[in-house]
């Protein structure tokens, strides 16, 4: 929201100031229950709207857009790693 306010001084000459208010458009809590890879998308005078997003690396459409080597270096970065296979448990000797 971008308040405005207009003075005039004894001359009539007019003043404007403009300035920035934060508004909550909705709970945090709310906020932070969406599932992921979902927005929630506020511009203009529109109504918000809850958009589901797909990555460029998830649809083959847009991937085919993105430089191969952009892609193969994304991959690197952010693919998710095989987990870790768990260590044998070693017999502990309890003292009494």
């Amino acid at each position: 929201m971008v308040p405005r306010s207009e003075s005039f001084d004894v001359e009539g000459r007019r003043s404007t100031s403009l300035g920035t208010v934060d508004e909550d458009l909705a709970p945090v809590e709310y906020l932070r229950e969406q599932s992921r890879g979902t927005a929630i998308v506020v511009t203009d005078n529109h109504k918000p709207l809850k958009v589901k997003l797909t990555g460029w690396y998830a649809d083959p459409r847009l991937r085919a857009l993105v430089d191969p080597e952009v892609a193969r270096r994304f991959d690197r970065m952010y693919a998710p790693q095989p987990e870790q296979p768990a260590l044998p448990a070693t017999p502990r000797k309890v003292s009494a």
